[in-house]
């Protein structure tokens, strides 16, 4: 039910947006051009209203699907944990701790931005284009066919960016995982990698496994730098191809001034939309699948351990002993040493 309330709030929210342009060409036709009496007090009035009730509205919004996400996060994270500790030893073996780590709480937490923020977005910038795009069809079907040719190119961008930025948040996620792993398993057996004299080979696992985390960072970070500013400059662009063709409208005595004014605000609406969902935490469906594969692990009936969850660590052995010993210091089988 919260989660209804927030979507309803949000649809207000919007709605009550969509209808400022509205006023706005109202207040420049009406009230400073035909100069009639009372209309700009009315719809300055108004206006002050409308902005008080939407700042109203989006902040109950806010707070409810900030709540909703938070208590998702919780509910989740909690159901994890009873799963993980529900499963055979066998399977924690060959489990990394960083992995289990990463999972629980970097992508539970990527979830609870995406239901909290993403996903409402989301939701609200469809309704939000699909009323933008009929109130322009009504100011002018000329200009909108104009808008809509500047589209695609906008559109293809923006698709393009979120599945490039969705893999490399995929890897990013993996190498943190990863480096977590060594960081747990050295903080644990610190004892052993010191009795065996393995301190120059752990930190040289720890740099390559925090260089591979870098190098995706800096992946993301170049698309990131690559693709804002071009789907930033599009939007820009089209508004000023619209102004100009505008202009000539208004001029020629297509349009009125308030209605140039109110087609702009809504291209400007628009491209907020755009822009919004680029800012949308990527993450999200990485840390839906990732939270879902240690979920999806059958336990045995029975069998609950009650250790805390750890993966195996890797062994510190010398070639030709018949065991080895892992950072926690439980001796298990050898594997053949090359």
């Amino acid at each position: 039910m919260r989660a209804l309330g927030a979507f309803a709030l949000g649809l207000g929210m919007m709605g009550i947006t969509t209808l400022l342009p509205l006023v706005t060409r109202t207040i420049i036709d009406e009230g400073l051009t035909r100069r009639v009496p009372g209309v700009l007090t009315r719809e300055i009035a108004l206006l002050l209203g409308l902005a008080v009730l939407r700042w109203a509205f989006g902040a109950l919004r806010r707070d409810v699907s900030g709540r909703v996400g938070t208590d998702v996060e919780y509910d989740l994270r909690n159901r994890l944990t009873r799963h993980l500790l529900s499963l055979e030893p066998a399977w924690h073996d060959q489990t990394q701790t960083g992995q289990l780590l990463s999972r629980a709480t970097s992508d539970v937490r990527s979830v609870r931005y995406f239901l909290s923020w993403g996903l409402v977005f989301s939701v609200l910038n469809l309704f939000t284009f699909g009323i933008a795009a009929a109130q322009m069809w009504t100011l002018s079907a000329r200009l909108t066919l104009v808008t809509l040719a500047l589209a695609p190119p906008l559109v293809y961008g923006a698709i393009r960016f979120n599945r490039r930025l969705h893999r490399v948040y995929w890897r990013v996620q993996q190498k943190e995982g990863d480096l977590t792993t060594v960081v747990e398993e050295n903080a644990a057996g610190v004892r052993v990698v010191k009795a065996f004299g393995r301190e120059r080979q752990e930190v040289a696992k720890l740099q390559r496994e925090a260089g591979g985390l870098l190098d995706e960072n800096l992946t993301a970070a170049r698309l990131r730098a690559f693709y804002t500013p071009l789907l930033a400059a599009l939007p820009q662009l089209s508004m000023a191809i619209i102004l100009w063709y505008g202009g000539r409208l208004v001029v020629d005595g297509h349009i009125t001034l308030g209605t140039l004014v109110a087609f702009n605000s809504y291209v400007v609406m628009l491209a907020a939309c755009s822009s919004a969902s680029r800012s949308a935490p990527p993450p999200a469906p990485s840390g839906c699948s990732r939270s879902w594969t240690a979920r999806r692990a059958s336990p045995t009936a029975g069998t609950r351990p009650p250790w805390p969850l750890r993966p195996p660590s890797p062994a510190f052995a010398e070639p030709g002993c018949g065991s080895t010993t892992s950072a926690s210091g439980t001796a298990r089988p050898a594997e053949p040493a090359c």
